[in-house]
């Protein structure tokens, strides 16, 4: 129910408001700040591990085969990276790269990797396992992940285009 005044009666008086203007848009402008710290500079992906539509598209250029992270019932995956597991789905026209341990000089591991690329994208790997195709199978797909954040397919471009990604 609204309530008017009473007539007659005499308005209230507003109390002075001591704020101090400038602390207020300082704090105001630190808290923004914060806040746009926490949303926008957030690490890098590639420092934790890449997304599982890469992952899919790495295993395809391994191995010629198309792979999902969608489970397939009754089959256990093949792979299980960052754990997420990946189903082969169907075979493409062509081969893939190769095995994760093939030691092709001058080129490596399951993605073929040279040695300017393992040098320039995994260079904590090389120094701790050696050329590619002594890496761990998720290594490697995460230093191709860093070469292809860079590059593109274009890094593996038969199978990539065998693969569908370009």
């Amino acid at each position: 129910m609204f309530l008017s005044p009473r007539l007659g009666a005499r308005p209230r008086r507003l109390r002075a408001c001591t704020v101090d203007l400038e602390a207020l848009i300082r704090a105001s402008l630190l808290i923004a700040a914060a806040v746009a710290a926490l949303i926008f500079l957030r690490p890098a992906r590639a420092a934790g591990h890449p997304p599982a539509w890469f992952i899919e598209g790495a295993l395809c250029l391994h191995s010629g085969w198309h792979y999902t992270h969608h489970r397939v019932k009754h089959r256990r995956p093949e792979y299980v990276l960052w754990r997420r597991g990946y189903w082969r789905t169907w075979k493409t026209s062509g081969n893939g790269e190769g095995r994760w341990d093939a030691a092709n000089p001058p080129y490596g591991g399951g993605l073929q990797m040279d040695g300017g690329f393992q040098s320039s994208y995994g260079s904590e790997f090389l120094a701790r396992f050696g050329p590619a195709g002594r890496w761990p199978v998720a290594a490697q797909i995460l230093v191709a992940y860093r070469g292809w954040l860079r590059q593109g397919w274009g890094a593996w471009p038969t199978t990539s285009r065998t693969c569908g990604l370009r």
